[in-house]
């Protein structure tokens, strides 16, 4: 298994890559679809579900012209469907690639588990940035979107969000993981779980 970041727009979102020999799932492709398209084609990658940790439009502005491209599945978090045709405005209009997905595929539920590419993917519902946000734990890495970061967390205050919850749910679900799982979040450089339980100040 191989993970690839590629940092797409405006707001330099996380796109990560994770492949297995010639195949790849993509984690929020959130702008500039042309750029994912180049290295796919570079890498003689062909991509096999694409999914987005949340519904914001800096996490999914790619998802559209990726479907079109290659005819594959979009998954999302289920409580996060009602909130995809609500953009903040000021997020979507500050991504110039951004264009509005079809409705997903696949609505992804806490704990399930797809198994795909030779790997097998977990879903960890961590609500709180949005109401559908998950986390996506794959052997021993874990994609966060903009759940938690490397010493910060994601805001709460964008429709459907709760920072309390938010903080709840890294505490209750990401916090009991290993502490060696290494964090892939939606911005920022990556972290180790241990790292954040030690120092991010805003889960004294």
């Amino acid at each position: 298994m191989l993970i690839t970041n590629i940092i797409l727009g405006e707001l330099y979102t996380n796109c990560y890559l994770v492949s297995n020999k010639s195949e790849c799932i993509i984690i929020d492709p959130g702008a500039e679809p042309k750029k994912i398209i180049e290295f796919l084609h570079s890498k003689k990658l062909t991509p096999k579900l694409i999914i987005s940790t949340h519904y914001h439009a800096d996490h999914i502005g790619g998802v559209k012209k990726l479907v079109e491209k290659f005819d594959v599945d979009f998954a999302l978090g289920k409580n996060d469907l009602d909130y995809l045709n609500n953009q903040p405005a000021w997020v979507s209009n500050l991504i110039t690639s951004y264009e509005k997905p079809e409705s997903p595929d696949i609505l992804l539920s806490d704990e399930e588990k797809i198994n795909i590419i030779g790997l097998e993917i977990k879903i960890i519902a961590t609500p709180g940035h949005s109401p559908g946000s998950i986390c996506i734990y794959i052997e021993d890495n874990l994609f966060t979107g903009d759940t938690l970061f490397r010493n910060g967390i994601g805001r709460g205050d964008l429709p459907g969000g709760d920072i309390n919850q938010e903080i709840l749910s890294i505490k209750k679900k990401i916090f009991t993981l290993p502490d060696n799982v290494n964090v892939f979040p939606g911005h920022g450089e990556s972290t180790k779980i241990k790292n954040e339980k030690n120092n991010n100040i805003y889960l004294a």
